[in-house]
């Protein structure tokens, strides 16, 4: 779908009845796992979810959360124009979308590309003057055997690093100038992942006693880094938009083969090992994916906590 009009003379939203209320931000996909993390790091954010979809974990106030879906141009708009209208709004993050592992094809276009840009032009429509980070992917820049910078070309492989590079691309148009921060994250773990992604699984089945797993390809190289640091880093960054770059990786700045990561998991149960059924999936597709962090530390955010200590706390969150 085209990208929709900038608005250039949206109405102003209405003054807020109460003086001197903080500016907000708003969080999209605030059921999902990285949610999860930072609405506690946000004090005073509104949550925004899809109707009939996952729930934020924090307990909210029933006017912070909000049930739109992100298809719904119109929805978000209203719902947009009436938050501003009940104070300033300094911003959007945007989680939600489809993620990696899940819908394919035009559907995960659909989401990842149309969402993006119906949540940014209905915050900018509200809020003009307002900031809007997109949670993009390292995926975006495709084979990588050396760490990506955020000058390197964009190369996606998937249906899904695809539709995160193509919402990129749109929402720079939309943006026009505006205050854009389009955040590539490379791949992150920690407690509260759902299933269907092999790390918090592999933990789940280690802590249940499993003395069979069944994998993937083992051989793929990835940068993981805790989502606790990528939740941290996004709340920093909300703290002065002003200085935000265009791009920003944020990763460890470290890569592990699948086997390698899956050694340590059963290293740390202690035990006798299980025996590992490896199957080809994940073979033909992205064989290595590196980031570079060099940005992200100039800038002060947080530093990664070591591997081992992620890979516990997935052990332990699969025993409970």
């Amino acid at each position: 779908m085209p990208a929709p009009d900038a608005p250039d003379a949206p109405d102003a939203p209405d003054a807020p009845d109460v003086p001197d209320v903080p500016a907000r931000w708003v969080i999209t996909g605030a059921g999902g796992f990285v949610a999860r993390h930072l609405l506690p790091l946000l004090p005073g954010a509104v949550a925004l979810v899809r109707p009939g979809g996952a729930r934020p974990a924090l307990d909210l106030a029933a006017d912070d959360l909000l049930e739109v879906d992100l298809l719904d141009a119109d929805g978000l708009r209203a719902a947009l124009r009436g938050l501003a209208r009940r104070g300033p709004l300094a911003g959007l993050v945007h989680l939600g979308g489809a993620a990696s592992g899940g819908a394919a094809g035009p559907a995960v276009h659909r989401v990842n590309v149309d969402g993006a840009l119906h949540a940014a032009d209905a915050l900018w429509a509200a809020a003009p003057g307002a900031a809007v980070l997109q949670l993009s992917t390292g995926y975006v820049y495709g084979e990588r055997q050396a760490p990506a910078d955020e000058d390197a070309p964009l190369e996606p492989i998937g249906d899904y690093a695809r539709s995160k590079a193509a919402a990129e691309r749109a929402l720079v148009d939309l943006a026009q100038g505006r205050r854009l921060l389009r955040l590539r994250a490379f791949n992150h773990a920690g407690p509260g992942q759902g299933s269907g992604y092999a790390l918090p699984d592999w933990g789940r089945a280690l802590a249940s006693g499993a003395t069979r797993l069944h994998t993937g390809w083992l051989g793929a190289v990835r940068d993981v880094a805790d989502v606790r640091e990528l939740a941290a880093g996004i709340a920093l960054l909300t703290a002065d938009p002003s200085g935000w770059p265009p791009v920003l990786n944020l990763c460890s700045g470290q890569a592990w083969t699948m086997r390698a990561l899956l050694d340590r998991l059963v290293a740390l149960r202690g035990g006798p090992p299980p025996h590992i059924d490896e199957g080809e999936g994940g073979r033909g597709g992205l064989r290595a994916s590196r980031g570079s962090r060099a940005r992200a530390d100039r800038l002060g955010l947080p530093r990664p906590r070591p591997i081992n200590q992620t890979l516990a706390d997935l052990l332990r969150a699969g025993a409970r």
